[in-house]
């Protein structure tokens, strides 16, 4: 995963937004615990993932990983 489109296409990833439910506005005081039909995409997903690699991680901020960390925890539950 990358933050850009361009990381991504250097990778053959995928965007971490496009991945991961992750706030747009207002990340401070955002809930991140999905729930239903969201968290079971979610958890599908990653269904196996064992490994998750970043490209470009100077561009992924320290609230950004906090969310994502939460996340990933979540999915693979």
């Amino acid at each position: 995963m990358a933050p850009t489109g361009v990381a991504t296409d250097n990778i053959a990833g995928y965007t971490i937004h496009s991945q991961l439910p992750l706030p747009q506005r207002n990340p401070e005081t955002a809930k991140l615990s999905p729930q239903g039909k969201s968290l079971k995409n979610l958890q599908l997903r990653f269904k196996g993932v064992t490994y998750v690699i970043f490209d470009e991680m100077s561009m992924i901020g320290r609230q950004m990983l906090g969310h994502v960390d939460g996340l990933l925890r979540v999915a693979t539950q």
